[in-house]
């Protein structure tokens, strides 16, 4: 294993997006989605980036990207296109000690973004360490395919009373195996199903 797999919980951080492009775009999309105060630095904003500034979910300056822009950062996210300018912005994120990615440039980058699906609750990361990513995308598309739609709401259904459960079930092996029981069974199909939505009672 290259890389150590983890979830970043970057709600009110400051992240940092370099780059005017698509693909800023996307990853800009991703951290403001994810909770981060986002900041994007571009010469040339492309029309995504420009609205999600109107619509308040990223902040947006007009200019070159300056190595002081990595200062109080908790992630900079590079994605300008080419090398010697992604390569100064890997530079000064790595020598302040903030976590960098430069998309599609692994060799730049201090963690690498996963392909990702998404249910709600339920996120599913998959990663080729970089060797691969339209392999990496290839799985992604499986797992979209085999992943029930509903599975998001199934987590949240059983987040609702995981605190009755603990009352109920003190012990740990025994609350492990009421979920395994609860999960493979009935209730849990119908809610996938969408014939159950809302607050379980206690149980």
């Amino acid at each position: 294993m290259d890389h150590l797999p983890v979830f970043l919980d970057i709600k009110g951080r400051r992240a940092l997006v370099v780059g005017g492009g698509d693909a800023a775009g996307r990853k800009a999309r991703l951290l403001a989605k994810a909770g981060a105060e986002v900041t994007v630095v571009a010469a040339s904003p492309c029309s995504d980036l420009l609205s999600m500034t109107r619509a308040g979910e990223v902040t947006l300056e007009v200019r070159d990207f300056d190595d002081g822009d990595v200062i109080g950062r908790a992630i900079v996210i590079s994605a300008i296109g080419t090398r010697r300018e992604d390569a100064a912005v890997s530079r000064a994120a790595q020598a302040a000690g903030v976590l960098v990615n430069v998309v599609d440039t692994p060799a730049l980058c201090s963690f690498i973004m996963p392909a990702i699906v998404e249910r709600d609750a339920i996120t599913v990361a998959i990663s080729s360490g970089g060797t691969a990513p339209i392999l990496a995308r290839s799985v992604r598309l499986r797992i979209e395919r085999m992943l029930p739609p509903g599975i998001g709401r199934l987590a949240r259904f059983a987040e609702s009373f995981r605190g009755a459960v603990k009352a109920t079930h003190p012990e740990p092996l025994a609350r492990r195996r009421f979920w395994e029981r609860f999960f493979d069974g009935a209730m849990a199909e119908m809610v996938l199903k969408g014939t159950i939505a809302g607050r379980a009672n206690a149980c």
